[in-house]
């Protein structure tokens, strides 16, 4: 979003003529053989086609993206100038890493709910939301080297919690083992 194509590339744009005239499987296999035994320049256009059909992908992502986009989402940004919505997913995620690490504890129904709803209909300008971002990066750093939980996840544990969780639901007692 911060900077889309502008227009579809072309060919031409690259150096390349209007139509490929190296297949797709013949320029994986011309990228790999040793420039001793292939035609100068010959890698050149491989790596300009690669070059441009990254371009064209970026394209066409960038289209059905726009087109296929909520309108109301298309609007807010239009307005404020960045995607409010993942801003205020941003701001949530913050908030719920904090609360984490001080309570230990996830708040899956936000008490700051009105005011996440507030971010997202554009509340706060991007340069607050910039400045939100970083204080809270460093006050996470701090906060997490204080914490006592674990850095890595108990991956025995969690292994031993599925198992009884399928045991039970499925009801095969001891049949896991």
């Amino acid at each position: 979003m911060l900077n889309p194509p502008s227009r579809q590339p072309t060919r031409i744009e690259f150096g390349l003529p209007e139509h490929s005239v190296i297949s797709k499987e013949y320029r994986k296999a011309i990228i790999s053989i040793p420039n001793e035994y292939i035609q100068e320049g010959l890698k050149e256009i491989v790596n300009k086609e690669k070059l441009f059909q990254h371009a064209m992908t970026n394209w066409i992502a960038y289209k059905r993206w726009e087109n296929e986009r909520n309108p109301i989402r298309k609007e807010l940004e239009r307005k404020f100038g960045y995607d409010t919505k993942s801003a205020m997913h941003l701001a949530r995620l913050c908030k719920m890493a904090k609360e984490i690490l001080i309570e230990k504890k996830v708040h899956v129904f936000r008490p700051d709910r009105e005011e996440l709803k507030a971010i997202r209909n554009g509340a706060w300008s991007f340069d607050q939301l910039l400045e939100f971002a970083e204080n809270i990066d460093a006050e996470l750093d701090v906060l997490y080297e204080k914490s006592d939980l674990r850095s890595k996840p108990d991956l025995k544990g969690i292994s031993r919690l599925y198992k009884e969780i399928c045991e039970e639901h499925f009801e095969i007692h001891g049949m896991l083992d």
